[in-house]
C-alpha cells in the first residue's frame, strides 16, 4: 500500500503531513509513505521498517526514478513537474482554470 501526501504550504499542515500522518499510516501498516512538495519540486519516499517507523529511502527532484520493491513502477518527475507548473502559476496569480 502507498500513501501519497502533497505538502501544503501552511506550517500547521506541513507538520501534520510530515509527522502526524506518518505515525497514523505506520499504525495502519502502510508500507510506503511519499511526500510531494510541488514548489520545491521534490519527492521524498519513505518505507515502513520492521520497527514500525518510516525509513527515508529516496529524495528525488528530477529524471526518472525506479522504486525498489515496487517492480515496474517508474516515476517521471520531469513530466510531473511539467504538468504541475501551470497549476502552480495559477495558484500564485489567483487565476482560475477553465478546463471546459
Amino acid at each position: 500500500m502507498v500513501a501519497v501526501e502533497v505538502l501544503s504550504q501552511r506550517a500547521r499542515d506541513v507538520r501534520r503531513d510530515r509527522m502526524e500522518k506518518a505515525i497514523e499510516y505506520a499504525r495502519f501498516g502502510v508500507r510506503w509513505y511519499w511526500l510531494v512538495d510541488p514548489p520545491a519540486q521534490l519527492v521524498e519516499l519513505y518505507e515502513l521498517g520492521p520497527d514500525g517507523r518510516y525509513v527515508h529511502v529516496l529524495p528525488a527532484s528530477q529524471g526518472k526514478v525506479r522504486v525498489e520493491g515496487l517492480d515496474g513502477l517508474e516515476l517521471d518527475l520531469d513530466a510531473l513537474w511539467a504538468e504541475v507548473a501551470p497549476l502552480m502559476d495559477d495558484e500564485e496569480t489567483g487565476a482560475e482554470r477553465d478546463d471546459g
